[in-house]
C-alpha cells in the first residue's frame, strides 16, 4: 500500500535499476520512467532514489497533482529539503546559511513557506534555488517528482523541461527521478526535442513471471512457509503482472494460513481459493 524503497524486496527490476545506476552517474542526467498505472513505478523511483542518495540525508519525495504548479512543486522540494513543512505558514527562526532573491535564509532571520513560494518568479529562479538547495541539503542529492502526468496544465509541465536543461548547464549537483503514465515524452514535456540529452527514459512493462513468483516465494520463506507451484504460477496468471496484485492475494492467503486451526506448512489451494476471494472482497469498489 506504498512504495518499495528498498533493493532488497523490490522484486523483477534488476534491468531497470541497472540502467537507472548508470544514468545516474552521468553529468546532467535524469530519469524519466514511465507506463500503464499500477506497474511499480513509484517504487522503482523510490528505491533508485535511495540507491543513488549519500548517506547524509534522504532523498527529497513530492507528488504531482492536478491544482499543483511549477512553483508549489519547486517550493515543496524546497521546504522539504530544508526540513519544513509545506503546510506551514507560521514564522521561524532556521540557522540555514544563504541568501536568495531578498530573503536570508540564516540564523535569527524570520522566513516562511509562503516567502519561498512568493520569490520563485522564473525558471532561473528555481534553479538558482535548486542550486543553493543542492549544496544544503547533501553530497548526492535526488529528487522524486511522483505522478508528474497529474499536473494538468501542460504548459507548467513544460518549465520542467527549460528547468532541467538549465541544471545541466549550469552544474548543478542534483538529481530529479519523475514517474508518470504519458507514453511519450511530448505529453508529459511538450515539444523540448533538445530535453532528451538530459533524460535517459524508462518504459515500465508489467512484472515478469518470475518476478511475481518471486514476490509471493519471499513472503511465504519469511514466514517459514512452502508455497505450492502450481498455486504460485495461478496468483502469477491472476495479477496480470500488477505487484499489487501478487502482494494483495500474498497477504490474504497468509492472513488465511494464519486462521486455520491446525498450524499449516505449507500455503496451498485451500488458501489461494479464500485468499483470492478475500482479495476480490477487499477491492471491490474498484
Amino acid at each position: 500500500s506504498h512504495p518499495i524503497n528498498s533493493i532488497e524486496y523490490l522484486k523483477g527490476r534488476d534491468v531497470e535499476l541497472e540502467i537507472i545506476d548508470r544514468a545516474l552517474y552521468q553529468s546532467g542526467r535524469h530519469i524519466f520512467i514511465y507506463g500503464d498505472r499500477g506497474v511499480g513505478k513509484s517504487s522503482l523511483a523510490a528505491t533508485a532514489a535511495y540507491q543513488y542518495q549519500s548517506v547524509d540525508a534522504e532523498p527529497i519525495f513530492v507528488s504531482g497533482s492536478i491544482d499543483d504548479t511549477f512553483k508549489t512543486i519547486i517550493a515543496n522540494i524546497a521546504n522539504q529539503a530544508l526540513g519544513k513543512s509545506r503546510i506551514e505558514t507560521r514564522k521561524h527562526h532556521e540557522k540555514i546559511g544563504f541568501s536568495w532573491r531578498g530573503l536570508s535564509l540564516d540564523a535569527g532571520v524570520e522566513i516562511s513557506t509562503i516567502d519561498l513560494f512568493s520569490a520563485i518568479q522564473s525558471v532561473g529562479d528555481a534553479t538558482e534555488l535548486l542550486k543553493q538547495i543542492a549544496k544544503l541539503h547533501s553530497d548526492k542529492p535526488v529528487v522524486v517528482v511522483d505522478e508528474f502526468d497529474a499536473i494538468r496544465d501542460s504548459s507548467e509541465r513544460d518549465k520542467f523541461a527549460s528547468l532541467l536543461k538549465q541544471l545541466g548547464d549550469q552544474s548543478v549537483n542534483i538529481k530529479f527521478i519523475f514517474t508518470g503514465i504519458g507514453k511519450t515524452l511530448e505529453e508529459l514535456l511538450g515539444a523540448h526535442n533538445s530535453i532528451i540529452r538530459q533524460l535517459e527514459t524508462i518504459e515500465l512493462s508489467r512484472l515478469s513471471w518470475e518476478g511475481r513468483r518471486e514476490i509471493v516465494l519471499k513472503a511465504a520463506d519469511a514466514f517459514g512457509l512452502a508455497i505450492d507451484d502450481n498455486v504460485n504460477w495461478r496468483i502469477a496468471m491472476v495479477s496480470d503482472g500488477f505487484p499489487y496484485y501478487v502482494q494483495l492475494i500474498t497477504e490474504k492467503m497468509l492472513w488465511e494460513a494464519f486462521s486455520e486451526p491446525e498450524a499449516v506448512s505449507e500455503l496451498g489451494n485451500s488458501q489461494y481459493l479464500d485468499g483470492l476471494k478475500r482479495s476480490i472482497q477487499s477491492i471491490n469498489a474498484e
